[in-house]
């Protein structure tokens, strides 16, 4: 019935020309950093990125910016020796591989049933970013496999998996320093890491153009989305109270340092209440994506590891978390792709329902109706975008940042649905707050009764 209603109202649900959308990027970047060139200015990125992409007519000015540090290119650099179509069907395998071992973790970890943690997975981790061609799978496999070596003792195990997960660097980095501070174990292999880093940054990069990332790209990244209205940052909510772009910024970034180190003191305080190690990993890396500058959907399943371990070992039964859980299961943000797999929606809604929040099967069958029904309503209400070829057409020089053409291509398009991306947000933030809540309540709740081993 729903494939029908899909095909009667012409809905195209995935187009063709978004499949490994952010994967072109990487490898192409990997592609000119290996030829010694700068692979985070315009060209020659957007040269090689249109050689192998469909892109838009309207998109013949954009180059996709890939604003990973030095060392997290250097897989890339070595995929792009490939030709592209093998080197994409191989860092597919490597992200299902990632997200296969994100899954077998947590099930021994959070002593939760298989389908509960894929249906938790699935869709928030699976297939939006394997489809993109995003790192979030590979980091959240790595990170799961270090939270898993840690609960075992193996910790030398644990800093390479913490190491592997920093290809997303804003989000692992809290799970390295918390294993750094309480796991002292770790402290020599992360050393190690950080000195392999720091050796491949550089002679991949150079000196200058590892400087130029500190110092110019990840600036401009992070304000290229501020109007992106797509974002799940603070600093995209700030720039719409109309503060100024540098103080939204700003503030967003002292907030990340700020979230960052309480949920470092959380997971610290959980842990010797009773509960897993493994939370010294989980829980700095999910509260990461709360309140930064530049948080996309796809990233906000990092939150899903800690909340599915609490929900199976230390807050276990506590309805909230399992509403969470069901909440941020599903990127509802990306309901245009989602449209083609709205059974997937429906059923691992009514699963985490019934298994987590313990409702009667005809509530369970209805609650994932009902999110398949909000899916739909969402993605009829998506309105056409603005033309941005002129543009960026006027900031079409190779010799800048690809985050000028980016930040133009968000300006310029990225505006037109604000209040229908507002509405397919608060699903999500509203799981975010109760997974604050209960984790924040595991670490300083006078009472211990609902902390086991």
């Amino acid at each position: 019935m729903l494939t029908i209603i899909i095909a009667a109202t012409r809905v195209v649900p995935f187009p063709a020309r978004s499949l490994l959308y952010d994967f072109r990027a990487f490898d192409c970047a990997g592609a000119v950093a290996g030829s010694r060139v700068d692979p985070y200015r315009a060209e020659p990125l957007r040269r090689c990125e249109h050689a192998t992409g469909n892109f838009r007519p309207d998109l013949a000015k954009l180059a996709v910016p890939a604003p990973l540090p030095g060392y997290a290119l250097v897989p890339f650099a070595i995929l792009a020796r490939l030709p592209f179509p093998f080197a994409a069907a191989l860092w597919t395998a490597v992200s299902l591989l990632g997200l296969t071992g994100a899954g077998f973790a947590l099930c021994r970890i959070s002593r939760l049933p298989g389908r509960v943690v894929w249906s938790a997975l699935a869709l928030s981790a699976g297939f939006l970013s394997i489809s993109l061609g995003q790192v979030v799978p590979v980091a959240l496999g790595a990170l799961c496999v270090a939270a898993l070596a840690l609960d075992r003792e193996r910790y030398v195990t644990a800093a390479v998996a913490a190491w592997v997960a920093m290809i997303e660097p804003h989000v692992a980095l809290p799970a390295l320093i918390a294993l750094g501070l309480f796991a002292p174990r770790t402290r020599i292999p992360l050393g190690i890491g950080l000195a392999i880093a720091i050796v491949a940054s550089l002679g991949l990069l150079g000196l200058e153009a590892n400087i130029e990332y500190l110092r110019a790209v990840l600036p401009a990244h992070a304000a290229s989305e501020l109007t992106n209205e797509e974002q799940y940052s603070l600093a995209y909510a700030l720039h719409g109270l109309r503060l100024p772009d540098a103080v939204a910024l700003l503030v967003a970034n002292v907030s990340y340092l700020f979230v960052a180190a309480v949920g470092i003191l959380v997971a610290q305080r959980i842990v010797q209440r009773g509960a897993s190690r493994s939370l010294l990993v989980l829980v700095p890396v999910a509260f990461a994506v709360i309140g930064g500058p530049f948080v996309h959907v796809h990233q906000m399943a990092f939150i899903l590891p800690a909340a599915l371990v609490l929900a199976g070992s230390v807050a276990r039964g506590t309805r909230a978390l399992g509403l969470a859980l069901l909440l941020l299961a599903i990127p509802w943000g990306t309901f245009l792709p989602l449209l083609s797999l709205l059974p997937l929606v429906a059923l691992g809604i009514g699963l985490l329902a019934h298994d987590i929040l313990r409702v009667r099967t005809g509530l369970a069958v209805a609650a994932g109706l009902a999110a398949a029904a909000f899916i739909i309503i969402l993605a009829h209400g998506l309105g056409a975008r603005p033309d941005p070829s002129v543009a960026l057409a006027a900031v079409s020089d190779g010799r800048r940042l690809a985050e000028a053409t980016w930040s133009t291509y968000m300006h310029s398009s990225f505006h037109s649905n604000v209040g229908l991306f507002a509405l397919a947000k608060v699903p999500t933030f509203a799981g975010v707050a109760l997974f604050l809540a209960v984790a924040v309540r595991a670490a300083f709740a006078q009472r211990r009764t609902g902390l086991t081993a």
